[in-house]
């Protein structure tokens, strides 16, 4: 029997994931601080929410820590912040969790929007392993791949290392760019050189 899903935040990532789960066959209710309509999933209130799992992939601290001080959680509850956002808060919302008796996963994500929408993200996730193995199947709803990474903490932990990783490729990949204009190199040739040699990424 697959769990009832309540979702908050239908934005760049979310909508795409909820629209993977509600294919997948999982009921849907969610919720957004802008009212829309997605096909297949009810949007619904906060505090009316009655799922089994609850997601959650807002934009920063401060929106988490807004919507879950709305959330009027229940015991046996699974909690999922699919966020990118601080270790302080993961430490927090694991710990609030505890006190209400609700499972607590963080699983932060990368793939963007193309990702979100064709259910191929990568989920770093962090929590309890029994949690994360009786969320195998939502997880395979929305990513290509989702990685156990420890304790409540480590799936945020593996996140802002991937953040990391991906900005100093990035920075590196323009500077080889900014050298080749200021030798006279046409950007085509670096272009056709950076897509066929090991700088390709």
């Amino acid at each position: 029997m697959k769990h009832k899903i309540s979702f908050i935040g239908a934005g760049t990532m979310g909508s795409g994931m909820i629209k993977n789960l509600v294919a997948k066959g999982f009921q849907v209710e969610f919720f957004n601080r802008t009212k829309k309509e997605i096909d297949g999933a009810k949007f619904v209130d906060l505090d009316a929410f009655s799922g089994d799992v609850v997601f959650i992939c807002v934009s920063n601290d401060e929106a988490v820590k807004d919507v879950f001080s709305q959330l009027k959680l229940r015991k046996g509850q699974i909690l999922v912040d699919c966020s990118t956002t601080s270790l302080e808060l993961t430490e927090w919302l694991a710990k609030e969790c505890g006190k209400k008796n609700v499972g607590f996963l963080d699983a932060p994500l990368t793939g963007s929007k193309l990702g979100a929408e064709s259910g191929q993200l990568l989920l770093m996730v962090g929590g309890k392993k029994k949690i994360y193995d009786a969320l195998e199947e939502e997880f395979k709803a929305v990513g290509k791949m989702a990685v156990y990474c420890g304790d409540a903490g480590s799936g945020q932990k593996a996140k802002h290392a991937l953040n990391l990783t991906q900005s100093n490729i990035l920075e590196g990949y323009l500077e080889g760019f900014g050298l080749a204009v200021r030798l006279g190199e046409p950007l085509d040739a670096r272009q056709q050189i950076m897509e066929n040699s090991a700088a390709n990424n």
